[in-house]
């Protein structure tokens, strides 16, 4: 399994999902903060869920917590 590491911008978290990477725990809580904080833009967060999707494997576990960042994020 590889592992990504300090991947802390929104195309190289991007990258490395798409890429069949795994997140760092660090990466993985700079990419849902900056979800929950609203930091990111609208083809960020697409960009983010898509290449989490394509990555498959953990987005049944994450599939909750990324709806409560959605609502979140819509306020």
């Amino acid at each position: 399994m590889l592992m990504a590491t300090t991947l802390r911008t929104w195309g190289g978290i991007i990258s490395a999902l798409l890429g069949g990477r795994d997140l760092s725990a660090e990466d993985t809580f700079w990419a849902m903060d900056g979800l929950v904080r609203g930091e990111a833009t609208s083809a960020q967060v697409a960009g983010f869920l898509v290449a989490l999707r394509a990555k498959g494997r953990r987005l049944r576990r994450l599939r909750g917590w990324l709806r409560l960042c959605v609502v979140m994020r819509r306020g």
